[in-house]
């Protein structure tokens, strides 16, 4: 089965794990680490073949703009992450309307593509947050990959949300984030620290399950994942500091077995839609 590789392309220091001791005005003073692990990543991808799909930071879009251009010119698919790295909940319709207009001049100036595929910071899509579907689809957007259809995460989930790619009442196609069905219960398996903290072939076995389910895996990782020398900074919970730094250093080795084991593709590749058409409009493909 082809399963899709996806990656949100921040800075270290945008993960929502840190808000606590990284607030938005202090991230010109922190240094910039995307590039060499993203680097690595796209070699990582290139020795196998593999395009995968970008959901790019605006903001990283205008610091690191040729690294961006790389990642377009090695033929991978362009998506958006917005600019700034607030969540859903931090805005409000009209400035998450100026964030994503704001992303998407920055990732068109890098790469002359306006995005029209589209994933919340922290998958902040959430039945709380639901507004922002119609505001996506007013800026253009055809497609979100932000749900993540589970109940028990604090932070985000839609729990009765469907497993497969389905559209919301306004007509935005949704990519809903990988969850295995077990004991009645869904859990979750798509990547970052759910891919970091369990043995690999433990995370086998659930891709497995996932397959025989019928569904393909809808794989994401953030750079910041492949970069075990990244500051550690005080003032974070203990849960918080576990969540975005614990077995950073198996990441590279469990990343390899995951490519040389399992097919992967873009999402839009994966799913049979085409994303990024070259005005950001409606795609013929959109069933």
């Amino acid at each position: 089965m082809l399963h899709a590789f996806t990656i949100d392309l921040e800075e270290w220091f945008c993960s929502h794990n840190l808000q606590a001791a990284v607030k938005p005005s202090d991230r010109n003073r922190l240094p910039l680490r995307a590039a060499a692990p993203t680097c690595r990543l796209l070699e990582m991808l290139e020795k196998r073949g593999i395009k995968a799909t970008f959901f790019v930071l605006g903001q990283l879009a205008e610091q690191l703009p040729d690294l961006v251009r790389d990642i377009q010119k090695a033929g991978h698919e362009i998506a958006s992450h917005g600019y700034a790295h607030l969540l859903t909940t931090q805005h409000t319709p009209g400035t998450f309307a100026e964030d994503l207009i704001k992303a998407g001049s920055a990732i068109q100036d890098c790469t002359g593509i306006i995005p029209d595929l589209f994933r919340a910071p922290a998958f902040s899509i959430t039945p709380a947050t639901l507004w922002a579907l119609d505001v996506l689809k007013q800026q253009g957007f055809r497609a979100d990959s932000s749900v993540f259809p589970l109940s028990w995460h604090p932070d985000y989930g839609m729990p009765d949300a469907p497993l497969l790619p389905y559209k919301h009442d306004n007509g935005l196609l949704e990519f809903p984030m990988s969850v295995v069905e077990m004991g009645g219960k869904r859990w979750p398996v798509s990547g970052g620290a759910y891919f970091r903290m369990l043995p690999f072939g433990v995370y086998e076995r659930l891709i497995r399950r996932l397959e025989k389910q019928g569904r393909p895996l809808l794989f994401y990782l953030h750079p910041w994942e492949l970069d075990p020398g990244m500051p550690r900074l005080p003032g974070l919970s203990r849960m918080a500091r576990f969540r975005h730094y614990a077995f950073l250093e198996t990441v590279e080795r469990k990343l390899n077995l995951l490519l040389q084991n399992f097919e992967f593709a873009p999402l839009g590749v994966v799913f049979n839609q085409p994303c990024n058409t070259p005005t950001g409009g409606v795609s013929p493909n959109l069933p």
